[in-house]
């Protein structure tokens, strides 16, 4: 019935009657299937063998009359009208996103960061107005909080730039951007580690000259160089992309960015 699913274990299970075709009957009959391991995140689904189905010559899987229950995690109840071979497709492929559950998402997404924009913009600020500003210490996690930042604003910035008729150049700098300040937000997270080792690790203090104009090079300018490289390699990385939606006719365009 669909090409990502597959049957589930190779196990079909076949119920009839001598007196002939037993179909439309006003109480469901149960069917449980139990399998060895979990089926979490899989999508299955109970069918019959339709030997007058018009997909296949000689048949195919059909759902009609069954309805599919997930008493547990490893069991699978199929509830039929009808006799007949039954058995239970699992998909293979990732489901897809329900179209119920982008509102909610986007709205938790939308307060998450704008919380973490807030708490960003708060925490560089005292570390400006903290006396030790040229510390080694705050002015690395001034950075750090600026890439937090930067994440979070592009990331909202998302939903506008990658509708259209925006035009694409924009989708692919937003894209680009977000990478950009993903990959800063890490660099940055390992060189606190890096700088918190060479204070605790070290008995004897080191000084290293122009100690976090070094830092904030590897900080900005590696991610940069990536981002770069990537738009100079294969700029169509960056870039307009379509994902669909289980119960939409139609599709949802979103910006695509390239994981390092």
């Amino acid at each position: 019935k669909d090409i990502n699913s597959s049957l589930l274990n190779n196990y079909v299970l076949g119920a009839q009657l001598s007196h002939g075709h037993v179909s439309n009957l006003s109480e469901a009959v149960n069917i449980s299937f139990w399998h060895n391991q979990s089926l979490e995140g899989y999508t299955v689904t109970c069918v019959f063998w339709k030997e007058s189905a018009k997909e296949s010559y000689w048949g195919a899987w059909s759902p009609e009359g069954c309805h599919t229950q997930r008493p547990s995690p490893s069991q699978v109840l199929c509830r039929c009208n009808h006799l007949t071979y039954f058995a239970v497709l699992m998909q293979l492929s990732q489901a897809p996103i329900p179209a119920e559950l982008l509102p909610p998402l986007t709205y938790i997404s939308l307060v998450g960061c704008s919380i973490s924009i807030v708490a960003s913009l708060l925490t560089v600020l005292l570390h400006l107005q903290a006396r030790k500003q040229g510390d080694s210490v705050t002015r690395i996690h001034m950075n750090l909080h600026a890439s937090v930042l930067l994440l979070n604003i592009a990331f909202l910035l998302s939903p506008v730039l990658a509708t259209p008729p925006v035009p694409g150049a924009a989708c692919v700098m937003l894209a680009a951007t977000l990478h950009f300040a993903l990959l800063s937000c890490l660099t940055w997270m390992a060189i606190e580690g890096f700088n918190l080792y060479l204070l605790l690790g070290r008995v004897y203090n080191i000084y290293i000259r122009r100690y976090v104009l070094k830092l904030c090079a590897v900080g900005w300018g590696f991610p940069a160089f990536l981002v770069l490289l990537l738009l100079a390699v294969k700029s169509s990385v960056y870039g307009p992309f379509k994902i669909q939606l289980s119960d939409s006719r139609g599709n949802s365009t979103v910006f695509k960015t390239t994981s390092m």
